[in-house]
């Protein structure tokens, strides 16, 4: 299918200056007010499965907040994500397959030319009746569970959401309390 391109420069002359490194725009955002994007070039890395670019940290100051959702392009493959943070100030992106692919089979090891603006906040689905109730019955439970990063409750209040029978429910909210250690 793809070549792991372990290696391969995936970032041309061509790329380098459509990522602005010679325009000097990689501290401006793209903010609906005219202004450009930031762009960068960022070498793709893996951990675990997941494959990430780190955000250069001049890239990352330009950006506020603990979970940052972001839009942009990588190699001109449309991307919409999550900056999260890596430390020390820093953020990384993680880029999925479908990106990877669109971008022209990037792998570990290659340099792609990245484009990021904020985008609005994914929203979070309301926290439905049954866990509201369980998390206040409990000392410190609705903290616990906003103390969750933005995706992973996302997540959850999906996989709750889906539960068909009240039996489902109950068991699915009693192991989210348990996930949250407040069981």
């Amino acid at each position: 299918m793809f070549s792991r391109g372990v290696g391969r420069q995936a970032a041309t002359p061509r790329d380098e200056s459509r990522a602005g490194k010679d325009s000097g725009d990689n501290r401006t955002l793209s903010d609906g007010a005219g202004r450009r994007p930031v762009r960068f070039v960022a070498r793709v890395y893996c951990t675990g499965i997941i494959r990430f670019v780190d955000v250069p940290p001049e890239v990352g100051r330009a950006f506020s907040g603990r979970h940052v959702p972001v839009r942009g392009t990588c190699n001109g493959a449309t991307l919409v994500g999550t900056l999260v943070p890596r430390g020390q100030g820093r953020y990384r992106l993680a880029l999925n397959a479908a990106v990877r692919r669109e971008a022209g089979g990037v792998e570990a090891g290659d340099d792609v030319a990245m484009s990021l603006g904020p985008a609005p906040p994914h929203p979070i689905p309301g926290v439905p009746a049954e866990l509201a109730a369980a998390l206040s019955r409990v000392r410190g439970g609705r903290l616990a569970f906003e103390a969750w990063p933005p995706g992973r409750r996302r997540e959850v209040l999906s996989w709750l959401a889906a539960a068909k029978r009240p039996e489902t429910r109950a068991r699915r909210i009693a192991l989210i309390l348990r996930r949250l250690g407040l069981a």
